[in-house]
C-alpha cells in the first residue's frame, strides 16, 4: 500500500494479477468512479476508460494507467474513486498534482 499526502489523502493498493497489475486508488469517501485499462497491442499503447456518470476520475485514471504501462511493460488496470466534500478548484488541482507526483514516484520505484 502506498499513501499520497494531499488535501484529501489518497491510498494506492496494488495487486499482481498473473503478469498484469491492478491498482485501486481512493481518497476521502472511497468509491469506484472510473476504471482505466492500458495495454500494448501490436506495439501500440491502448487505453480503455469507463467512467461512471457524474464522476470525473476517468482522465486521471487513464493518465496513471498509461504511465504505468510505459514503465512497467505490463497490462495495468487502475480503479479510481476520490471524493472530497465541497472541494474547491484549488483542492482539485492539489489532489490531481499530488496523485500524479506520488504515482510517478511509486511506479518509477517499481520499475527499477
Amino acid at each position: 500500500m502506498f499513501h499520497i499526502p494531499c488535501v484529501c489523502p489518497v491510498t494506492v493498493q496494488e495487486m499482481i494479477v498473473g503478469r498484469d497489475m491492478l491498482f485501486v486508488v481512493t481518497g476521502g469517501a472511497a468509491h469506484i468512479g472510473a476504471t482505466a485499462t492500458a495495454y500494448m497491442n501490436q506495439g501500440e499503447l491502448v487505453v480503455e476508460v469507463h467512467q461512471l456518470e457524474g464522476h470525473k476520475e476517468g482522465p486521471l485514471a487513464a493518465e496513471l494507467a498509461r504511465y504505468a504501462v510505459e514503465r512497467l511493460r505490463r497490462t495495468v488496470t487502475v480503479v479510481m474513486g476520490i471524493h472530497k466534500d465541497e472541494a474547491t478548484p484549488e483542492d482539485i488541482q492539489n489532489i490531481v498534482e499530488s496523485v500524479r507526483a506520488g504515482w510517478r514516484e511509486m511506479i518509477d520505484a517499481m520499475s527499477q
